[in-house]
């Protein structure tokens, strides 16, 4: 069984308990020199016992502080991930044939979100353009901001109003339940000289690469393709570029490596309810999108939406007497076609009464 470490007030009751035993006629009230010397040597006493309890629960890994952790993923090269810049591009126009420099400053009206541009884009002869952006905050916090953005600093010939598409890629600083998978992950599936768990693995130590799907021999041949995302969005140029760039380092010779990220269907529910009596379909909105979020938010690029799940988690919200899918009304499969990678996403949920 566990060490369950004693506490203090049990501690000081085991200490005037040994003392009435070696001397009957002691006393141990609460103002007695006993008691104020049980007292101290028991608060002591409890320190070191919290000390080795917490001792105790470094050893092992899943059991470890945070900063412990960090020393057991250490001894298998496996080191917290840090957060990454969200990126994009942005639509602009002006006089074809001049450039919109790299670093230009961008701001997004909505939010105030500042941008830079990393690269040099000219304008094309239709008067329009796209560049690259990427923020100067980190965090998944940012993924899907977009919208109407203005350049701060417009070169001559360049329009300052453009337009932002959604920023994906961006992520948070690696929590300790991830290091943890990673690092037991390196403890089941040991390095092996470019198996399906090596590539896994080489593809989640990289900076802002949240989930990976390897299949190996899609393309044919010694094709490896890996297939990543970032904090439940697909991945940026950067981070797809990074990912491809350190697998190619460590990667058996010979390995045709493509790294890329999926291609997102956004999928809108439209549920009809019946309801108990005292329920309404505003009770039912912010619970009904949690629903759909359960089923939706865990599929991973190419696996399919069955519409059963989904009529199970409507009909086990509370209220529900009765309900009607409508949309989607068959199951949805991220890709018919083998040669895409599809991912399914949640839109939107409209909640509507059932006749």
């Amino acid at each position: 069984m566990p060490y369950d470490a004693p506490k203090f007030d049990a501690i000081r009751t085991r200490a005037l308990r040994e003392i009435r035993s070696l001397a009957a006629d002691a006393d141990v009230t609460s103002d007695s020199d006993n008691f104020v010397r049980a007292s101290s040597t028991s608060a002591i006493a409890e320190g070191i016992h919290q000390q080795g309890s917490w001792t105790a629960r470094q050893i092992f890994p899943d059991t470890a502080d945070f900063e412990e952790l960090k020393k057991h993923a250490a001894t298998r090269g496996v080191y917290p991930k840090s957060a990454t810049f969200a990126g994009s591009s942005i639509a602009v126009s002006g006089s074809p044939g001049v450039p919109l420099p790299m670093g230009s400053q961008v701001r997004l009206i909505a939010t105030g979100t500042v941008l830079f541009t990393t690269a040099t884009v000219p304008i094309g002869s239709g008067g329009t353009g796209i560049a690259p952006v990427s923020t100067a905050e980190k965090g998944a916090f940012l993924n899907g901001l977009e919208g109407a953005a203005v350049l701060t600093s417009p070169p001559l010939g360049i329009d300052g109003g453009c337009t932002l598409s959604a920023l994906i890629g961006g992520t948070d600083d690696e929590i300790q339940e991830s290091l943890l998978g990673r690092y037991l992950d390196v403890l089941r599936f040991p390095p092996s000289g470019g198996s399906i768990a090596d590539y896994r693995r080489w593809a989640l130590s990289v900076d802002g690469v949240s989930t990976a799907l390897i299949i190996p021999k899609r393309r044919g041949g010694n094709s490896i393709d890996v297939v990543i995302t970032s904090a439940g969005s697909p991945s940026s140029a950067a981070v797809i570029a990074a990912c491809q760039a350190y697998i190619e380092t460590v990667a058996p010779a010979g390995a045709d490596i493509w790294v890329i990220t999926p291609a997102v269907i956004t999928v809108d529910v439209r549920v009809r309810l019946k309801l108990q009596t005292g329920f309404s379909l505003a009770d039912l909105q912010e619970p009904s999108e949690s629903a759909a979020a359960a089923v939706i938010d865990p599929l991973v690029p190419l696996e399919t939406l069955y519409i059963l799940r989904l009529t199970a988690a409507f009909s086990s919200l509370a209220g529900v007497i009765d309900l009607q899918l409508v949309t989607p009304a068959n199951n949805i499969s991220a890709s018919d076609d083998p040669s895409i990678i599809n991912w399914i996403r949640l839109g939107t949920v409209a909640v509507e009464p059932m006749a």
